[in-house]
């Protein structure tokens, strides 16, 4: 049976030695997911706000198409990390095959490239209970501020972190209900912020 990270960190198990963690995916109708994947060799894979921007449009037209719920995510310059929920059980891979397919043709035709983008196959880590969602969401938001603690998580554009601090500012593809109906607005604010030093890898 998989562990899962909280699991193993009360057990005092690493987390770093395992190999391709999350490759062989269990796909099952009504999942919560994990979702994550970076460069090849970690390379850039958003070069500016165009980028960023493409993704996210890409993004969207996938979720429209399948049966797939964006709870939230965040973009950085060589990965990224989506938090979701599917109804059916291959609608992921359907979305994932669709917007890394027509991300990585747009990328290699922009900057003049041709080949792998992404370190192989996408990850996607079956969310265990409600414990893990929010802890998984706030991990998910904190990313920016990993290797820099000052990063004010408010001012960084990609990200769904403003979808739960002030909706208005948000992005009408992000699904908030799951995640406010356990905690909202200022109660959201500080667990996130309490959970940047507890944090472990969870990609």
């Amino acid at each position: 049976m998989e562990i899962s990270p909280f699991t193993r960190i009360i057990l005092g198990l690493s987390l770093d030695n395992m190999p391709g963690r999350n490759i062989v995916k269990r796909y099952i109708g009504g999942g919560f997911y994990h979702v994550y994947n970076r460069g090849v060799d970690k390379r850039a894979i958003f070069m500016d706000d165009k980028d960023y921007k493409k993704f996210m449009k890409f993004l969207a037209e996938s979720l429209k198409k399948t049966n797939v719920t964006l709870l939230c995510f965040v973009l950085m310059p060589n990965h990224f990390h989506l938090l979701i929920k599917q109804r059916e059980s291959r609608d992921l891979e359907k979305m994932m095959r669709s917007l890394l397919t027509r991300y990585v043709l747009y990328f290699n035709h922009r900057h003049d490239r041709s080949g792998r983008l992404f370190q192989g196959t996408y990850r996607a880590r079956l969310i265990e209970d409600n414990t893990d969602l929010i802890c998984t969401s706030a991990y998910i938001h904190n990313n920016p501020r990993k290797d820099n603690p000052r990063i004010i998580l408010s001012e960084y554009p990609h990200s769904s972190y403003m979808s739960y601090v002030e909706a208005i500012k948000g992005y009408d593809f992000v699904d908030t209900t799951i995640l406010n109906s356990a905690l909202t607005g200022e109660a959201y604010i500080n667990f996130v912020d309490r959970m940047l030093p507890n944090e472990v890898d969870l990609g």
